[in-house]
């Protein structure tokens, strides 16, 4: 159970219903120190919103049943269901299999699918008529909910921009002229009245406090999550709190909105400022995408020929892969510059930035959608911790295509001043050893397409922007298996949060 244990938690943190069943040591075993004994039912607790254990055959039903319901009701997450083995290698009779089943309550969408309190919507209204620069925060779980139609009908009638999270894009399309990603920091600093959609004010939205939103901003926040049990989850304190879900309240006040005569022109100007800033900045990435290399491509060149692959696969195929992005510079620039203009087609690294799911990732969306074909862009780093997935990609001859960005290590390898090289260098001399690499940097031109080859995939290392252009629209349409390993300039990147500068030179040697 230890290693499934950062998946549950992964998907508690990225509220997704995610169900998960071990076996686990008799219960007469229990304190001797039986095979891989733990308490599981106690490790797994902080990670899901709830665990079950089996005691009895005849509760199998009702526990299960339990499970399914706790996982979906409410903010989704993370179950965890034990089996202990003695209940796991008992059996039943067939007069018995009715009694197992009968406790079973069959799952349906009332769980997931309710509405927020009339009064409170009226509210939520009132707040947006009065707003002069209004603006809707969009997250993974008003993807969930399946809300782009009532939100995109909502963004018609009102005019109102809107803001998508990284897996909230395509909810409304990043073409569509109220979709001002582009301008994210002037939105967010200068908006008055905030319309938060399945996502939670944390880190990814700057907690929703200044200075990088106004001190004064109203926050109107629509999530699943029961109003008791907020206390001990909220992450702001909000003006308005809507418990409902986000297809259904949008439709709610979509009809309190046109019920009072809302007129779109009233937030046109601010839309018009959004949308020059918007430009503004589509024109500096446009320039940086369409930026030419005189050796290895750069993060920005390769993205821009990812991009225009799938626009063009897009506009002239109807192919709309399934977008899987993971890394540090891979999925910081990813997600500047991949249009995402279909809902539920970006998957990355989610709310706790977890590093090693992008290929289990890009089985389980080609196992969701067959036809789909999935690209999945990783950084080497990130890369490393799920390379044999490899082999499962393989083995079940998915329409998955994997390219790694391979800038030699973690930020570009060892990205230290040659001052503190050399430095070191010098220490491990002295010391007595011989060459110590820096932890961050891997082998150089390492050939991480020879994983996929040696399972019978695709391969191919790539160097220039015409060679990934041509083999990435190939493999897409081909839909079989491919690694493409694209060697990129190791001092095209950044480290996160740009805190070199912070690593002081500090030794004497």
């Amino acid at each position: 159970v230890v290693h499934g244990l950062a998946g549950l938690s992964n998907a508690t943190e990225n509220c997704w219903p995610m169900i998960m069943i071990s076996g686990s040591v008799e219960r007469k075993r229990v304190g001797k120190g039986g095979f891989q004994e733990i308490d599981q039912c106690k490790a797994a607790r902080p990670h899901c919103k709830a665990v079950f254990q089996i005691k009895k055959i005849s509760q199998t039903g009702r526990v299960l049943s339990a499970a399914v319901h706790e996982a979906l009701s409410g903010r989704p997450g993370g179950v965890y269901v034990d089996i202990p083995a003695d209940i796991l290698f008992s059996t039943v009779g067939p007069i018995d299999d009715a009694r197992v089943l009968r406790d079973v309550k069959h799952v349906t969408q009332d769980i997931f699918r309710f509405a927020a309190d009339n009064a409170k919507v009226e509210k939520a209204a009132a707040l947006l008529l009065r707003a002069k620069r209004p603006m809707i925060i969009v997250g993974k779980g008003a993807a969930y909910s399946r809300s782009e139609t009532e939100l995109e009908d909502f963004v018609k009638l009102t005019g109102i921009p809107c803001l998508p999270s990284p897996m909230g894009k395509g909810l409304i399309p990043d073409a569509h002229d109220l979709c001002v990603g582009a301008a994210r920091s002037k939105a967010m600093k200068e908006c008055d009245v905030v319309l938060v959609l399945g996502t939670r004010l944390n880190w990814q939205w700057s907690f929703g406090e200044a200075p990088k939103w106004s001190k004064s901003a109203k926050f109107i926040v629509v999530d699943t999550l029961d109003a008791k049990k907020r206390s001990k989850h909220c992450l702001r304190t909000t003006n308005l709190y809507l418990p409902g879900d986000a297809k259904t309240v949008v439709s709610q006040l979509s009809n309190a909105l046109y019920k009072s005569g809302y007129s779109a022109a009233k937030v046109s100007k601010w839309v018009q400022a959004l949308q020059k800033e918007k430009e503004a900045k589509k024109e500096d990435l446009r320039t940086k995408l369409a930026s030419k290399a005189t050796d290895l491509m750069g993060f920005y060149q390769v993205f821009g020929v990812i991009d225009g692959v799938l626009k063009d696969l897009a506009a002239g195929h109807g192919v709309q892969p399934v977008f899987v992005n993971e890394g540090a510079n891979t999925m910081d620039i990813g997600r500047q510059a991949i249009e995402v203009n279909v809902p539920r087609t970006r998957l990355d690294s989610g709310t706790m930035g977890t590093m090693g799911v992008g290929l289990g990732y890009a089985v389980a969306a080609a196992l969701n959608d067959p036809e789909r074909p999935v690209l999945a862009v990783l950084g080497d780093s990130a890369f490393g911790f799920s390379a044999m997935e490899c082999e499962v990609i393989a083995r079940y001859d998915l329409k998955v295509v994997v390219v790694v960005l391979n800038n030699g290590g973690i930020y570009g390898g060892d990205r230290r001043e040659e001052g503190t090289k050399t430095k070191a260098k010098k220490g491990m001399e002295a010391a007595g050893f011989g060459k110590d690499p820096a932890p961050t940097d891997f082998v150089p031109g390492s050939q991480y397409e020879m994983i996929m080859k040696s399972f019978h995939g695709q391969g191919h290392s790539i160097y220039h922007p015409d060679a990934l252009a041509q083999n990435l629209r190939s493999a897409l349409l081909q839909g079989k298996p491919a690694l493409f390993n694209v060697l990129v300039d190791p001092r095209s990147g950044v480290e996160s949060a740009r805190m070199n500068h912070m690593n002081k030179i500090a030794s004497k040697l």
